[in-house]
């Protein structure tokens, strides 16, 4: 697997490039090293280095104990970090993160961020010392796994040397030979393809975390707006659809109110009788009469209105007796003049 995976590094290399930035205490320089992707290099001389055990700690929440654990190791407000995981112990490198955001100006803010000593060659022998650039750092291996690391301003002494390794429980010798930094070509250790690592500092680390927590409400809203808009218009569609049938079932209601009228009318007029009364009443009326206005027929009951300026009502009463189906007339001149109302009853045959 690590010959795979080396070869695979080595084949994305020939195609992908990127920057690589060094941050050190003189400032900010390009590296002239081949890399995958933009990278950043945090000078060891920036970082401070702590440790933090994590057995018994699952490994789903591993990385959370992590960033927790941080904020209480670092002598920095806004701090960076990165680590690694190596026999259930974090290995963590953490610097000033305001510092280096401040030194990014207009370089790409989508890169990679790594400490010094994860880009320097992997150490062979069980303690290595290399010259970077303010200064010197050494680190400390056990079984292929990082124990210690440590950084000193100048050369270390023979005494500094013995009273660093004796207090990482190595047992003191002369100094190991020093190594200079090379970083061409850029080559990580194979051990990050297989352990937890971080190069996010905590404020950029929330501040995604918080935009995600946004989105995710704003979707949400968003996705109850338009739910709510869908049930808004087709709810206006319904009433509009119901509108519709109470506007047309109130038309339909009065064309049979318009018809019951006129059916009434013609049921009236319908039976061969009531045209044959209409007839001989109209034929018995005085001369000077100005013709029926109103014809009512209910049941046996005749009721209608014959307008005359000057109307004789005895004439009335005997034209209309003389009708032979008609009885117990009786006339009334109406308030209003020229006209007269007369009431009669139909004798069955």
């Amino acid at each position: 697997m690590t010959a795979l995976r080396v070869w695979s590094q080595k084949f994305r290399q020939q195609f992908s490039s990127g920057s690589v930035y060094l941050q050190s205490r003189e400032g900010v320089r390009d590296l002239e090293v081949d890399s995958i992707g933009d990278l950043w290099v945090v000078g060891r001389a920036l970082c401070v280095f702590r440790t933090v055990p994590l057995r018994n700690v699952p490994k789903a929440k591993m990385e959370s104990v992590v960033s927790a654990q941080v904020p209480l190791l670092s002598p920095f407000r806004n701090p960076g970090f990165w680590y690694c995981i190596h026999d259930d112990v974090a290995k963590i490198w953490i610097w000033d993160e305001s510092v280096r955001s401040s030194q990014l100006n207009d370089r790409t803010r989508e890169h990679s961020v790594l400490p010094e000593p994860c880009v320097a060659p992997k150490g062979t022998e069980e303690t290595c010392l290399y010259k970077s650039e303010d200064g010197y750092f050494a680190q400390v291996w056990d079984n292929g796994a990082l124990a210690a690391d440590t950084w000193w301003p100048d050369m270390p002494t023979e005494d500094e040397w013995i009273r660093f390794a004796r207090g990482v429980g190595v047992d003191a010798g002369k100094l190991p030979d020093l190594s200079s930094m090379v970083y061409a070509p850029l080559s990580l250790w194979d051990e990050l393809g297989r352990v937890g690592f971080s190069t996010q500092s905590l404020e950029r680390r929330w501040v995604r975390a918080a935009a995600l927590v946004c989105f995710l409400i704003f979707s949400f809203q968003a996705t109850g707006t338009m739910r709510l808009l869908q049930q808004y218009m087709h709810l206006e569609e319904e009433i509009l659809a119901v509108s519709q049938l109470h506007k047309e079932s109130i038309e339909i209601r009065e064309r049979a109110f318009d018809s019951r009228v006129q059916m009434k009318q013609l049921e009236a007029l319908w039976p061969d009788s009531q045209l044959s009364l209409l007839s001989d009443v109209a034929s018995s009326l005085p001369e000077g009469n100005l013709g029926l206005t109103k014809w009512q027929l209910q049941r046996s009951e005749l009721e209608f209105i014959v307008g005359d300026p000057t109307p004789d009502l005895e004439a009335y009463v005997r034209g209309i007796e003389s009708v032979p189906l008609l009885s117990g007339v009786r006339v009334e001149p109406l308030t209003r003049g020229g006209q007269i109302k007369i009431n009669a009853t139909v004798v069955e045959r």
